[in-house]
């Protein structure tokens, strides 16, 4: 570590870079032993758009032949991804889709990384005596290169750390935005405060942030709290106003600002049944989702109790409240942790996904507590003036490197125990019924139809993703049923979510109807649905009931059981 009141060298900085991509390897390279020790914790999410997107491939359209309300970018890059899949294929290199998305996305971990790395050695080669004289004409803009290293040091770790804590997460849209996320905040916090970077660096993380804010609509919000906050900050902090406009004016913000444009245009370029069905049926349904509760969140069975993370939010609000001004670096990662929080309000699902900001968040104030704590420790065991000894410096190092050890150990630990705890679930909840699971390896053939309706796409992905079974039905996972079902009972259908209804419902009959399925699985909780729908009577008539039984399969977190695992199987009626 350099000492606070000595000026980083060229040779010192690039060490120090080189200490914290160290530091990090540890959760990183423990995270890509376990994403191959365990490769079917697959999330859910991700499992379901890869299905998508081979649909895609085979020339279906999005919204109209199959729904899911990703937006269409989305679809995009998973496309790429599979067409990736398929030159590897030609060249003799078989690989499955979800094993070759956790490598793109362990990939993009390490370019979070190296991104915020190479961020910190510029700005650590540009604090000089001349260019610190010039910040700090602005009080907020006054930063010390101890400040620079311990937000450089705890975001790179943190990154790494998140990625590992969120495994059963790991590739879904959330925690994507998490690793956009990353080098932003670090280069906009320097921004505010006078410390810019090359411009090709920052042209790099602005389009990547611009990509991940268009993969979901609250992302957008993130972003646009995070720099107001900041703003108000460095006013706040001395800065005058006229100066916001050159902070503004950056090549990150003009990155930014044309990859999500481009996307934008993206949606001009949409299919002209395609772009009806995106602005009329799906948005509208997005927004309505934000205005209907789960009724199974409030069952007898359910369980959706992330706790662990709020109290975790609640410490670490109280931390940045009495540390911020040690470190104003503290401010980025409280707001991105409390952007997590809403967002988990506002989908109200009680998903530990949208809680990946609030883990990345508690996860980063955490790991700035502990270097502030250790610099404050050390301060007591020296003198006024008095130069720290090689001794004192390794020790200090030796110490972080425990601690960051220490951390991954348990880490990986509580990832073993969730996953004992699930097993555990599967024994004690299953009693008396088939696995969901098993229940598809009996009734299935290599890619014959299965037509799942679900409300949440755990019980069908990656199940369906892994045996290659043939995805029959309209709807990737069920929640038009619900929603559109609910809208209907307590208020009037408007005209474009009724002709969404009316599509809907046809393509539900005319796949039950044909009778191609092999296994028709519904979840309980969508039995009022099928009832008022009258997809109920079709289903009946075409298939034949049997065994009820549970999903209690191993790649979901412990705490997120919604009373909604029981299901129906149907079985194709034999003609005589």
């Amino acid at each position: 570590m350099i000492d606070q009141d000595q000026l980083p060298k060229p040779h010192a900085a690039k060490r120090f870079v080189l200490a914290c991509l160290a530091l990090s390897a540890l959760p990183l390279f423990y995270l890509l032993f376990d994403l191959l020790s365990f490769r079917n914790d697959v999330s859910s999410w991700l499992a379901m758009r890869l299905v998508g997107a081979s649909l895609l491939l085979d020339e279906q359209k999005l919204y109209v032949d199959f729904w899911d309300w990703s937006q269409p970018v989305v679809y995009d890059l998973l496309q790429g991804l599979l067409w990736l899949r398929s030159a590897l294929e030609k060249v003799g290199i078989i690989v499955f889709a979800d094993n070759l998305a956790h490598i793109a996305v362990w990939l993009l971990v390490v370019l979070s990384l190296c991104l915020t790395a190479a961020l910190t050695y510029q700005v650590l080669l540009r604090c000089d005596e001349r260019e610190r004289s010039v910040a700090s004409q602005d009080a907020a803009a006054a930063l010390l290169p101890s400040q620079i290293q311990d937000a450089s040091l705890a975001l790179l770790f943190s990154t790494a750390l998140a990625s590992l804590i969120l495994r059963f997460d790991f590739g879904d849209l959330p925690h994507l935005l998490v690793l956009a996320l990353a080098p932003w905040i670090f280069l906009r916090w320097l921004v505010y405060r006078g410390l810019f970077c090359q411009n090709p660096l920052a042209l790099a993380i602005g389009s990547l942030a611009g990509l991940s804010a268009a993969l979901d609509l609250p992302f957008l919000g993130v972003f646009i709290t995070v720099e107001v906050v900041l703003a108000a900050d460095a006013v706040l902090g001395g800065q005058p106003l006229a100066a916001l406009g050159k902070r503004l004016w950056r090549p990150e913000m003009l990155g930014f600002f044309i990859v999500l444009l481009l996307c934008l245009l993206r949606l001009t370029l949409l299919e002209p049944v395609v772009s009806n069905a995106y602005w009329h049926w799906t948005m509208p349904l997005r927004w309505l989702n934000y205005q209907v509760y789960d009724p199974a969140l409030y069952s007898s069975e359910s369980s959706p109790d992330r706790r662990d993370i709020l109290y975790g939010l609640a410490l670490a609000s109280a931390l940045t409240f009495f540390l911020q001004r040690k470190n104003s670096f503290f401010l980025p990662p409280f707001v991105l942790a409390w952007s997590g929080f809403l967002i988990y309000m506002v989908e109200r699902q009680g998903l530990s996904r949208d809680l990946s900001l609030t883990v990345f968040g508690t996860t980063l104030i955490a790991s700035l507590t502990f270097l502030l704590l250790g610099r404050t420790l050390r301060g007591l065991f020296l003198s006024k003036g008095e130069k720290q000894s090689l001794a004192v410096v390794r020790l200090g190092q030796a110490v972080i490197v425990f601690v960051a050890a220490a951390v991954v150990a348990l880490t990986a630990y509580s990832l073993g125990c969730d996953r004992d705890r699930l097993y555990v679930f599967r024994v004690g909840r299953g009693q008396g019924y088939e696995d969901l699971l098993s229940v598809y390896d009996k009734n299935t053939v290599w890619q014959k139809p299965v037509l799942v309706l679900c409300d949440y796409p755990a019980a069908a992905y990656p199940a369906l993703l892994s045996l290659s079974a043939e995805r029959r039905g309209y709807l990737l996972w069920a929640r038009p049923l619900r929603l559109l079902v609910w809208l209907k009972a307590h208020a009037v259908l408007v005209p474009p979510l009724k002709d969404f209804y009316d599509y809907m419902l046809g393509r539900l009959r005319a796949d039950i109807g044909s009778g191609d399925a092999n296994l028709i699985v519904v979840q309980s909780a969508l039995g009022d649905a099928l009832e008022r729908s009258g997809l109920a009577v079709e289903l009946e008539d075409k298939y034949v009931r049997g065994e009820p039984c549970r999903y209690v399969s191993r790649n979901e977190q412990p705490r997120e059981y919604f009373g909604t695992n029981d299901f129906e199987r149907y079985l194709r009626r034999l003609t005589p």
